[in-house]
C-alpha cells in the first residue's frame, strides 16, 4: 500500500491547516512530529479520509492499482481520544468493534483472540472496561486498531498519559506486528519515535518542512549541536537555539557550524533535531 499525496490543503473554519502538502508513504514506520497546533491530526483526518483535501489530491496504490475511494481498503485507527463503554466486557466490546469493522461472523472470535494476545489482554477478556486501568483502555483501542487485517495503521498520541511500563508494551506490539503496510504513529514522545520509527514527518503551521529518514536528520545536525557553560552564551554571535539548561550548561542548537573554543561538540538526538525544525 501507497499514499501519495500532491499539494494538499485543507481550509477549515476559513483557516487554512494543511498547507501544499507533497509526501509518499509507503511500507515503513513513520513518526509524525510537529508542535501543537502544526496540524498533525488534520493530516491524520485527511489521509484517512474523513476530511477531504480542499485542492490536491491523495491517492492510494495497492498491488499497483490505484484506489480512489478511501472505503475499499482496511483502515486501523487509534484516535487520540478512546473510550469503550464501561458496563460491557472487554470480549464485548472487540466484538462490537469486529461487528462495525464487518470483520465475517465465522471469524470474529479468532480475529479477537488473536489481537488481544497480541496486546497482553487475554486474561482480561471477562473484565468490565469500567475495571480497566487507564494503559489497558489504550490497549484495547490498538488492539481493536489491529483487528481485519489493515492496509494502513494510524496511531494519534498512542502512549499520551501512559507509564514508561505501558510505553514499552506498546513498542512491544509495534515490534512485534508482520504486516508490510504503512504506519503511522504521531506523539509527543521524541524516545518513541527514535525507537520505533524508521522515518519522520514534520510539520510546522500545517507545511511539511522534512520528510525522510530518521538518520538522515540526524546527519543535518553533525557538527551543529553543542555545550556550553552559561558564562560563555552570551559570547555566542550567531542565532542559537537552546534545548534544555542543566547545572550552567546549555545545550545548544545552531543552524550553522560553531567555531569557538569554548563549545564542546556533541552528538545529535531527535530532541534536538526538533527543536532545530521547529525554530
Amino acid at each position: 500500500m501507497e499514499v501519495i499525496v500532491e499539494n494538499a490543503c485543507i481550509t477549515l473554519n476559513k483557516k487554512e491547516i494543511i498547507r501544499n502538502f507533497n509526501c509518499k508513504i509507503s511500507n515503513h514506520i513513520y513518526g509524525l512530529m510537529g508542535a501543537n497546533g502544526s496540524g498533525k491530526t488534520t493530516l491524520i483526518r485527511m489521509i484517512l479520509g474523513i476530511y477531504k483535501v480542499t485542492s490536491g489530491s491523495i491517492q492510494y496504490l495497492a498491488d499497483d492499482e490505484c484506489i480512489s475511494d478511501n472505503m475499499k481498503f482496511n483502515i486501523g485507527y487509534l484516535p487520540q481520544s478512546f473510550d469503550a463503554f464501561k458496563d460491557l466486557t472487554l470480549y464485548e466490546q472487540m466484538k462490537y468493534f469486529a461487528i462495525l469493522k464487518e470483520i465475517p461472523k465465522q471469524d470474529r472470535n479468532k480475529e479477537i483472540d488473536k489481537v488481544l494476545k497480541l496486546t497482553h489482554l487475554s486474561n482480561d477478556r471477562d473484565k468490565k472496561c469500567k475495571e480497566l486501568s487507564g494503559g489497558m483502555i489504550r490497549r484495547l483501542g490498538i488492539a481493536q486498531a489491529l483487528m481485519g487485517e489493515p492496509d494502513i495503521l494510524v496511531f494519534d498520541e498512542p502512549t499520551a498519559g501512559l507509564d514508561p511500563q505501558e510505553r514499552l508494551k506498546f513498542r512491544e506490539i509495534i515490534n512485534q506486528l508482520d504486516f508490510d503496510i504503512p504506519i503511522i504513529i504521531s506523539t509527543h514522545i521524541v524516545d518513541d519515535i527514535y525507537k520505533q520509527c524508521s522515518y519522520i514527518l514534520f510539520l510546522k503551521d500545517g507545511k511539511l518542512i522534512y520528510s525522510g529518514l530518521v538518520n538522515d536528520l540526524l546527519q543535518l545536525l553533525d557538527n551543529k549541536v553543542y555545550s556550553c557553560h552559561s558564562s560563555n552564551i552570551d559570547n555566542i554571535k550567531e542565532e542559537i537555539y537552546v534545548v534544555f539548561n542543566q547545572n550552567n550548561i546549555f545545550r545548544i542548537v545552531s543552524k550553522t557550524v560553531l567555531k569557538y573554543d569554548f563549545l564542546t561538540k556533541e552528538e545529535p538526538t531527535l530532541d534536538d533535531a526538533y527543536v532545530y525544525l521547529n525554530s
